[in-house]
């Protein structure tokens, strides 16, 4: 698992925008702009699904998953679920917070693809 989890890592920062434009995928079919159950594309293989609370309308609860561009749902390793490092957790299957996938996203120097409010 420590090995895959470098892997990941190394190969994010190597290349940490593979697709800038989610909707044309920039000539890289490998990274779709959406998965099923509507997430989208979010940052690399990082995707958010945007839901609408049924009680309060108006406001809205993210989930943040990682894919391969194959479509596995895949663990954010090395960090807890409020996006801290923690070194060797592995597990972690969503986060929910713009501040966890955030803290999860700078550590690996990468940002947001698509706008924070989009999917409202």
């Amino acid at each position: 698992a420590t090995t895959t989890t470098t892997t990941t890592t190394n190969a994010l920062r190597a290349n940490p925008n593979p697709n800038p434009n989610r909707n044309s995928n920039n000539g890289d079919p490998s990274w779709p702009p959406e998965m099923p159950n509507r997430f989208l594309r979010y940052a690399s293989d990082v995707y958010v699904q945007t839901t609408e609370r049924e009680k309060d309308p108006g406001s809205f609860d993210k989930c943040f998953q990682r894919y391969t561009a194959s479509g596995i749902h895949i663990p954010f390793d090395e960090t807890d679920k409020t996006g801290q490092y923690i070194p060797g957790k592995t597990g972690v299957m969503f986060l929910r917070s713009k501040i966890a996938i955030q803290r999860f996203l700078e550590r690996l120097g990468l940002q947001a693809e698509i706008p924070e409010d989009e999917g409202k």
